[in-house]
């Protein structure tokens, strides 16, 4: 896969990836401290929440450029 559509699927994969480090960021900082604990969980499923999303945006992006993944 070359051109634009690649690049904006290599994109969704690295944001995917960032988004899944700062999950696991926050939820290294929730699990060691009180004060602000819920608000680093919050941050977290946030986090997996834009993985998921930049992954499904990868895989829909790769899946329209190539019929024989769908």
């Amino acid at each position: 896969m070359v051109g634009p559509v690649a690049s904006v699927v290599d994109a969704a994969r690295r944001l995917a990836v960032i988004q899944g480090d700062r999950a696991r960021l926050y939820d290294e900082i929730a699990s060691h401290g009180r004060n602000g604990s819920d608000d680093a969980r919050r941050l977290a499923e946030r986090a997996r929440a834009a993985a998921r999303r930049a992954r499904e945006i990868a895989d829909n992006f790769s899946a329209a450029t190539d019929p024989g993944r769908r």
